[in-house]
């Protein structure tokens, strides 16, 4: 599945500039766009045949969907590989960080895109009255995320590293919206509005564990934090983006208890 990725430390911009220009196959066969679904999908959607196929007749209609998208870094990542004292240890520990986030992210209903150099990008679709399980999902499974990478990740890294920068962790983007999946390059992308968002928020992280979500996020959470049970604070901030350098709206999540 095709990465939409950024900046030098994150792969996600220079794809998200090209795909506002390039051309997208109208006439893919139904089975092609399966094949090309199913090594991304969850579990349970990559075992059920019916609703592969049902997933790449919409695709094949350009229907849009509702998507929940997290764009996922891994802070530093660049001087880390820098400072690598072996690079074969410094593979293994991001690709074994990447190899458990996949299958933590398609264990937990999610899709998942490729790795983008240091971090990853995902999606889950949020389909009539499963809104506030699959934020529930992905709540929890942000949590784990965090956790898996300063319990685990961070000591292999340290243990290999010749100089450790201050910073090292991970920052999280998410947002909720329209998008669709689209024939980009022999595979599927992800895009719409939400992929920007995700990696934009994404961007705002200046702090190992930072997670950021944008407004229309924001609000779904505020509005029902009554409702989710992970004890999370919402801190309401204007930060700058690309898009909008006078300030964005966004939301920075806190767990409490940590």
């Amino acid at each position: 599945m095709q990465v939409i990725s950024g900046t030098p430390r994150s792969t996600m911009t220079p794809i998200i500039q090209r795909v506002s220009g390039a051309s997208m196959s109208s006439s893919v066969p139904s089975q092609t766009i399966r094949d090309l679904l199913k090594p991304h999908a969850p579990f349970s959607c990559a075992e059920d045949e019916l609703r592969l196929q049902s997933l790449s007749s919409q695709v094949e209609a350009k229907q849009p969907f509702e998507l929940l998208v997290m764009a996922l870094d891994i802070r530093k990542s660049t001087m880390l590989m820098k400072e690598a004292k072996r690079f074969d240890l410094y593979a293994s520990a991001v690709g074994g960080y990447i190899e458990y986030s996949e299958k933590l992210v398609r264990a937990n209903d999610g899709w998942f895109d490729k790795f983008t150099g240091d971090g990853f990008l995902a999606f889950w679709l949020v389909e009539e009255n499963s809104q506030q399980r699959v934020i529930e999902q992905v709540l929890g499974l942000c949590r784990q995320l965090i956790d898996r990478f300063d319990n685990h990740v961070i000591d292999a890294l340290r243990s290999n590293s010749r100089n450790m920068p201050s910073g090292v962790g991970v920052g999280v983007g998410m947002d909720i919206g329209s998008g669709h999946l689209e024939l980009f390059a022999k595979d599927i992308a992800v895009l719409g509005s939400p992929v920007v968002g995700a990696v934009r928020m994404e961007h705002l992280c200046t702090k190992p564990g930072d997670v950021y979500c944008n407004v229309s996020l924001g609000q779904l959470l505020r509005h029902a934090q009554m409702t989710f049970g992970h004890n999370i604070l919402l801190h309401p901030t204007h930060l700058e983006t690309k898009e909008y350098p006078d300030g964005q709206e966004a939301y920075k999540l806190q767990w409490t208890g940590i």
